[in-house]
């Protein structure tokens, strides 16, 4: 049998999906990157895609950029066929306004750091969240967000400043506004290329650093929380035993 092929679309070169890619590869997924900012086209046809990721980059799920265009057909013709989509930051965006939903600017202002969400009543129902708190600390960079979620889509965390952190579609379709792919070696690059950010959120290098050095809260509890979220993400939204059932391993709601 062929190795599963799961397609990561990254718009941006800053916005890699790091943790979550390599435990992917380990897992046997064959990876097949897209990064439009390098030229790659967005395919158009989906039947060679047996999962989708979508990253974080700069720009608005809204915009008609020509590859953001294109990811919403891909995600719409991927969700239709029931098979296994997650967008993460700009990407959990994409999807949203791909299947109905509404984005817009965070009222509270750019988001950067670490903070924590809170899993909603269906969030701590949802096995992808099984075993994390039902508030617990996740990474943050986004200046918009999802306003309303598409038709049938439900909420599953949210935090002090954004009403949507996640939302599922489906058994299959996931949006994580938060980012659980990052090193600390990545949060720190960020913080010297993303500083026009980290000042529309009025946060320092500084302070991002006593973040992560936090006994309660800090970069250890952040890591944990994603590599156990990223896992399930692997084992139960993606697993490489159930590449053409088009079903997701145990995940029930």
């Amino acid at each position: 049998m062929d190795t599963m092929a799961t397609y990561i679309i990254e718009p941006s070169s800053s916005g890699p999906a790091e943790r979550l890619a390599v435990m992917l590869q380990d897992l046997g997924h064959r990876l097949v990157f897209i990064r439009p900012n390098e030229g790659d086209a967005v395919p158009v046809d989906s039947s060679d895609i047996d999962a989708l990721v979508i990253m974080g980059g700069p720009g608005s799920a809204a915009s008609d950029e020509p590859w953001i265009q294109a990811t919403k057909e891909l995600v719409r013709s991927l969700d239709a066929a029931a098979m296994p989509v997650l967008g993460i930051c700009l990407g959990a965006q994409i999807v949203a306004h791909a299947l109905g939903g509404e984005v817009g600017p965070v009222d509270a202002g750019y988001q950067f750091g670490l903070a924590d969400i809170h899993l909603t009543p269906a969030g701590r129902d949802d096995p992808l969240f099984a075993g994390l708190g039902w508030s617990h600390v996740q990474l943050h960079h986004h200046g918009e967000a999802i306003i309303t979620l598409p038709d049938g889509a439900k909420s599953l965390a949210k935090s002090d400043d954004t009403a949507v952190q996640a939302f599922a579609k489906g058994l299959r379709t996931y949006g994580f506004q938060f980012h659980p792919e990052c090193s600390h070696d990545r949060i720190m690059s960020w913080c010297g290329s993303e500083a026009q950010f980290m000042d529309q959120a009025g946060v320092t290098t500084d302070a991002i650093e006593r973040q992560l050095q936090q006994a309660d809260g800090g970069y250890a509890d952040y890591e944990r929380n994603s590599v156990r979220l990223l896992e399930r993400v692997a084992l139960l939204l993606m697993p490489v035993d159930r590449r053409f059932a088009g079903i997701s391993g145990e995940i029930r709601h």
